[in-house]
């Protein structure tokens, strides 16, 4: 039961939630944090297994939720939107929709540092995700998917202009190379 659980909120494919240690600093997966305070009991194997399926289950969420967002802002924070007939409605409505997200991160973002700060100080692991220490990616996360949409945004409307037939540019080495060739044969 405690598999199936487990595999209900294992976060998506390629990225692997993780512990790390305190102490030794290598990685192990959160089972052998839990099978090492197995001798302490199962009452504290089962509170130690409570706490990892809650943070599994809100990092899963948390991740689902900012996949939503972007799609939400792929759309709503373009700025060719502002000159589509009856905006202001739409507009309207795109704010009540950011709020409501920006609302649910903020419930789960706090629900996620309590459970990792508790996880940090009661059993001195640290909750990662892709091999990074999550409470340090969903610091930044939001605010990078906003800069890849904008730099999407960018390529789009580059390749619509036809700025990317031109030829790649030549690394800066080969280009000095270049120039002391054609100085060479110039004298």
């Amino acid at each position: 039961a405690a598999a199936a659980a487990a595999a209900a909120t294992a976060p998506p494919a390629g990225n692997q939630l993780t512990v790390q240690g305190h102490g030794n600093g290598r990685a192990q997966s959160a089972s052998s944090s839990m099978l090492s305070s197995f001798t302490q009991g199962p009452s504290a194997l089962e509170t130690i297994l409570t706490a990892w399926e809650a943070v599994a289950h809100a990092i899963t969420q948390r991740e689902q939720l900012l996949e939503e967002a972007e799609e939400f802002e792929r759309v709503a924070s373009d700025p060719a939107r502002f000159f589509v007939k009856g905006s202001a409605d739409a507009r309207i409505m795109e704010e009540n929709r950011r709020r409501a997200i920006g609302q649910q991160f903020t419930a789960l973002e706090a629900t996620i540092q309590e459970l990792c700060s508790a996880i940090r100080s009661q059993l001195g692991d640290v909750v990662t995700y892709g091999g990074k220490p999550y409470l340090d990616k969903m610091k930044r996360d939001r605010l990078e998917m906003l800069y890849w949409l904008q730099g999407e945004r960018r390529q789009q409307k580059l390749l619509g202009a036809g700025f990317m037939d031109l030829p790649p540019l030549r690394a800066a080495s080969s280009y000095a190379a270049s120039v002391a060739a054609s100085g060479a044969e110039n004298t």
